[in-house]
């Protein structure tokens, strides 16, 4: 499939709210996969097929989770707009793309630990793409240019804010990445 197909498959499964907020991630994909040195092809992929499911309700959703034999969590069960990632990964399948870009799409929702370069990316162009306007997105896009650990780690955080001011659940895969990062790239060099 080209791109113009690949478009016209996610304009057909999406409003046009979203298919301009998929385009405008897979943008965002893009340039972070330039400025850090990983496929540009793969980025776009993943980031314009990424909510190819995200309207689906949830009872579709969790009807389709076990279809494919998706394990759902106690988190997803309650809230299973949460499962739009793994869905999407499993419908895409038989596509034949890289494991990475089903993989940046399966966890783009929750994140989670060991996650790849392209799952990386996906997670943070989703939470900094143009059209996101919040508190400190400015700052993020240019940390995410140079420092993408640091982007996603400050990414992460300000999503568990925005859960907690609203006394919403956090799924344990969330805390888990950015638990990893921390111990990765902040505990090594001290706590201050």
């Amino acid at each position: 499939m080209d791109n113009i197909q690949v478009l016209e498959f996610v304009r057909s499964r999406v409003t046009q709210a979203r298919f301009e907020h998929s385009k405008r991630v897979a943008d965002m994909a893009v340039r972070l996969a330039k400025a850090h040195g990983f496929s540009e092809e793969n980025a776009y992929l993943a980031g314009i097929l990424h909510d190819i499911c995200r309207e689906y309700p949830g009872e579709k959703l969790l009807e389709l989770a076990e279809q494919y034999q998706i394990t759902v969590d106690e988190y997803e069960r309650v809230w299973p707009i949460g499962l739009h990632g793994k869905v999407a990964a499993e419908e895409l399948r038989t596509w034949g793309l890289d494991e990475e870009v089903l993989e940046a799409i399966r966890y783009h929702v929750s994140g989670y630990p060991g996650m790849g370069s392209l799952a990386r990316i996906l997670y943070l162009a989703d939470k900094i793409e143009e059209g996101r306007s919040y508190p400190g997105v400015e700052e993020l896009r240019l940390l995410a240019l140079k420092d993408l650990d640091g982007a996603l780690s400050d990414a992460i955080d300000h999503s568990l804010l925005y859960l907690i001011r609203r006394k919403l659940p956090i799924h344990p895969n969330t805390l888990a990445c950015r638990n990893e990062l921390l111990l990765k790239n902040v505990l090594p060099k001290g706590i201050k």
